[in-house]
């Protein structure tokens, strides 16, 4: 071990090199090494009875006795003159030879009177022929304080104890004096004393060392030197260095109760020293923990055991280093600690292990930590005893993983990687990442955020059960099934792509929040769809943007509003549509506007969305020669009452709300107030007056703004509200009231149209097209039944009448068809691109929007009507229609308009347009 005290060390190998100028030391005492290694190491002092213990247990040390007051000086080589009182003089030195190297004079040191006989005998010792050079040492004793002649003996001791059990790695053999019966009777040995005490010394050290240790007697030493010569046998030798052969001595020491710990290398005791130069011997190392020769006293077990557990040897230990996973885990700092003092110190390899060597049977603290970012490991200590060479210690660590994240315009891709790799390699083909700032979120409810790094440490793997990797800003996406793979690669594993937040913009009413189809959104520019099917989803960064809603009913410039976006979730985004783009508009024939006296006039109410300009343009709007103006008046409903002033309705109507003080949409099962306050037009300037008007819906919860919205179903982009007379009909009394119900194709009364009256029908429409109804009185609710809904006013079928206002109620039916072609279906066993040729397609023309099939296209081709006000309408394959066709004032009394149309069709590729003959 390095803290093994060597001052002893440097001279013994200068001798062995041949260095005379460096001067032999006499072997210093196990209590001098401990009190050096004290010293040395800054540890507290042992108590006074530990050091009176180990006292005792060796002979007393030159230094500690007493020395005279006049000390003298004599020199090393030549010992002191006896008896004659004058100081030796100091040798000659030596004349100069040419070619032999000078040696240094011998140096002079201060010793007493006492002390120079027993300098001289070791300086004697040292120049004595037949001494192995550089021993260094006594010639009775070798370093670890064995004998010689009992050194050779133990080795071969151990030998026999080592090829019984090899599982031992620390040997204590005690010599004891046996055969008391047979020495001198003045001796007055009692041989049982020694059995005894050696019985409890062993019992002693096998309690306190339990595992490794093994207590042995020494046996009976080789009593010739043919035995002897045996012993050496069996000690493995060469024939260049044989082993030297045990000294011959007495069978045993009397009086003797040595006590010897030993080790094999590469374990060696503190202040240990090989058993013998050579053979066997040479490898195992030897110290005399207790002498009862040179002590003249009994050893002290607890002596033994204190100085046995100061001189065991440090054994290697291997620590290893892994995660939850298994991983190794490099760099990891380890120290050991024993009594508070380090006393061994390394770090971890790229396999995650480290040998530490740590001190024997004693308490020591295995301290475990990182602080390096990439592989941070929290202190982790572990105090514990080694029993035995090659112990194996774990620690375990929690599992890293370290996020980067790459941000584009519209994703955030997470990557992981494992903090073993090569970083520069991983990054290498992707540039611009950075640590990830966000957190796993994990199905037990619990999230772990990413430090300023990127990290993210576990007990066990992080990704194994996280749900969601989520960051501020950026939706939540799952983790992907690759992640849980990253540990032990050297590659980047995508973990998930985070992408922005979803706002669902939509155009809703202010009257009821519904949603207003046909609403194009644009959000910086960028378009990202069409209300049709809901809610419009704009990716969008967190932020402030600029948003664009168009739409027919609003302005050509459409709503712009400064739009920001807050959290990272989904959020939805109305924008109120504005009913100040709704206009009340009364139309009427030439000339009825301001009827004269004794005429009554009519015009119908209309509700227009967009530009005026563009609806008149339109095939549903009234004739071109027709009067057009402005309506007065309110819509009265239940609790609102809404003003209309110059066919714009009042701002203070827009926001309607029920009791509550929230818009309830009429999607989610509420009713419209502005739909319901529609069905009570009342007029306040001017002398028309409403007579007739589409009844209350019980049924439908629709609002009528969204109904304007959807001209692909069959709606026109005005609804008809309410027929209205200029002035109350003055034979109103006398007269019965009356239902005249009649084409504008060719004027033709509808035959055959059942009518109802306040629920009870009442009969059927005449040849003339008119019924009669007698019992009518006041406002009633007439039902028309027979003709489909789309082609009367407003297309519905009920209407509420005011009979007191009017006696004749009229309605027409309105002259709308619709072109549409059917293609019979392919069979699953027929190529798409084969045409049967008895497979024909067929061209329809209806004036029912319920009869149009789901499989209807439509067509490319011209619709003629000479009659009619547009007497050529060009198909562009758009839409199925309806096409309105209105009697020309040129032809006020032709023929019907239906009878005379001739439609002209662009055959599709692989089909040929042929006619029906005669048309019908």
């Amino acid at each position: 071990p390095n803290a093994r005290p060597n001052w002893w060390g440097p001279a013994t190998r200068a001798q062995s090199a041949g260095d005379p100028s460096v001067p032999l030391t006499a072997p210093v005492s196990q209590v001098e090494v401990m009190f050096h290694h004290q010293y040395t190491a800054a540890a507290p002092p042992l108590p006074m009875d530990d050091v009176r213990a180990l006292l005792a247990s060796e002979p007393t040390p030159g230094w500690v006795k007493p020395q005279r007051p006049r000390p003298r000086l004599v020199g090393r080589m030549a010992p002191p003159s006896r008896g004659s009182g004058r100081r030796p003089k100091r040798p000659a030195p030596r004349r100069k030879s040419p070619g032999k190297p000078i040696r240094p004079e011998p140096q002079a040191e201060v010793v007493t009177e006492d002390e120079a006989p027993k300098t001289q005998r070791f300086a004697e010792t040292l120049t004595r022929p037949g001494l192995p050079p550089g021993l260094g040492v006594h010639e009775e004793h070798t370093e670890g304080g064995v004998q010689n002649d009992i050194a050779l003996h133990v080795a071969e001791k151990i030998r026999q104890l080592q090829a019984q059990n090899s599982k031992d790695f620390i040997w204590v053999i005690i010599e004891s004096c046996r055969d008391c019966a047979h020495h001198d009777s003045s001796l007055r040995h009692d041989e049982t004393a020694y059995k005894s005490r050696c019985q409890k010394l062993t019992e002693s050290i096998l309690e306190k060392f339990p595992e490794g240790v093994h207590v042995d007697v020494l046996a009976e030493p080789l009593a010739t030197s043919s035995e002897a010569d045996g012993v050496d046998a069996e000690v493995e030798q060469t024939d260049a260095d044989p082993a030297p052969k045990a000294p011959p001595g007495p069978n045993y020491r009397i009086g003797s109760l040595e006590v010897y710990m030993c080790c094999m290398s590469p374990l060696r005791p503190w202040g240990a020293a090989p058993l013998s130069k050579r053979g066997f011997g040479a490898n195992i190392f030897g110290l005399c923990i207790s002498s009862k020769l040179k002590s003249r006293a009994w050893p002290s077990n607890e002596a033994v055991l204190k100085r046995m557990s100061l001189s065991m040897p440090q054994v290697p230990v291997e620590v290893l280093v892994r995660n939850d996973l298994g991983f190794p885990i490099p760099g990891v700092a380890l120290s050991v600690f024993c009594a508070e003092q380090q006393v061994a110190q390394n770090s971890t390899d790229q396999t995650g292990s480290v040998h530490l060597l740590v001190p024997l049977f004693a308490p020591v603290t295995l301290r475990a930590e990182r602080v390096t970012p990439a592989l941070h490991m929290e202190r982790q200590e572990k105090i514990l005893e080694i029993m035995a060479p090659d112990t194996q210690i774990t620690f375990i660590a929690e599992t890293c993983v370290q996020l980067w994240q790459l941000e584009t315009e519209k994703e955030l891709i997470v990557y992981c990687r494992d903090p073993r790799m090569d970083m520069e390699i991983a990054v290498q083909p992707i540039p611009d990442l950075v640590p990830f700032v966000g957190s796993l979120e994990y199905n037990s409810g619990e999230t772990v955020r990413a430090d300023a790094d990127g990290f993210i440490r576990t007990l066990g793997d992080p990704l194994a059960d996280a749900d969601f990797v989520s960051c501020n800003g950026w939706r939540s996406c799952s983790v992907g099934a690759k992640s849980v793979q990253v540990q032990g690669t050297g590659r980047l594993v995508e973990v998930g792509r985070l992408g922005t937040p979803i706002a669902q913009i939509s155009l809703v009413t202010c009257c009821c929040a519904s949603s207003i189809p046909n609403a194009r959104v644009s959000v910086n520019g960028v378009h990202f769809g069409l209300t049709d099917l809901g809610p419009v989803s704009c990716s969008l960064r967190m932020g402030d943007h600029q948003l664009l809603v168009e739409h027919s009913f609003l302005p050509s410039q459409g709503l712009n509003l400064p739009l920001k976006i807050q959290g990272a979730t989904t959020c939805g985004i109305p924008v109120e549509f504005p009913l100040d783009r709704l206009r009340f508009l009364c139309t009427a024939a030439p000339g009825t506007r301001t009827p004269s006296a004794g005429c009554q006039g009519t015009s119908d109410l209309w509700l227009v969305g967009g530009d005026l300009a563009q609806w008149r343009c339109t095939r549903g709007a009234p004739a071109m020669d027709a009067e057009v103006w402005l309506w007065d008046g309110e819509l009265r409903h239940a609790e609102h009452t809404l003003a209309v002033q110059a066919g714009a309705l009042s701002r203070h109507g827009w926001g309607l709300k029920d009791q509550s003080g929230s818009s309830r949409s009429s999607e989610d099962g509420g009713t419209c107030p502005f739909t319901e306050a529609l069905a009570n037009p009342v007029a306040n300037i001017g002398p028309w007056q409403v007579v007739l008007q589409c009844a209350p819906a019980s049924t439908t919860n629709s609002c009528v703004v969204t109904r304007l919205a959807r001209p692909a179903n069959g709606d026109a982009p005005a609804l008809w509200l309410a027929r209205l007379v200029a002035a109350p009909d003055a034979e109103a009394a006398s007269v019965a009231p009356c239902l005249h119900v009649h084409s504008t194709c060719c004027s033709t009364g509808a035959a055959g149209v059942s009518v109802s009256l306040n629920g009870t029908p009442v009969g059927e429409i005449g040849e003339n097209g008119e019924l009669k109804l007698p019992n009518a009185r006041g406002s009633c609710r007439v039902g028309i039944q027979g003709v489909p809904s789309c082609l009367l006013p407003g297309s519905t079928n009920e209407y509420l009448a005011h009979f007191h206002c009017s006696k004749r109620m009229d309605l027409e039916l309105a002259c709308l068809v619709w072109v549409y072609s059917w293609h019979p279906e392919a069979d699953e066993d027929e190529d798409q691109d084969e045409v049967n040729q008895d497979a024909m397609a067929m061209v329809f023309v209806c004036s029912n929007v319920e009869q149009i099939p789901d499989e209807a296209r439509a067509v490319v081709g011209r619709l003629s009507c000479p009659q009619a006000e547009e007497p050529e309408i060009i198909l562009e394959g758009q839409s199925l229609g309806p096409v309105l066709l209105r009697r020309s004032w040129l032809f006020a009394h032709g023929n019907c308009l239906v009878s005379q149309l001739s439609l002209d069709v662009v055959a599709p590729p692989g089909y040929v347009y042929e006619a029906r003959s005669p048309s019908p």
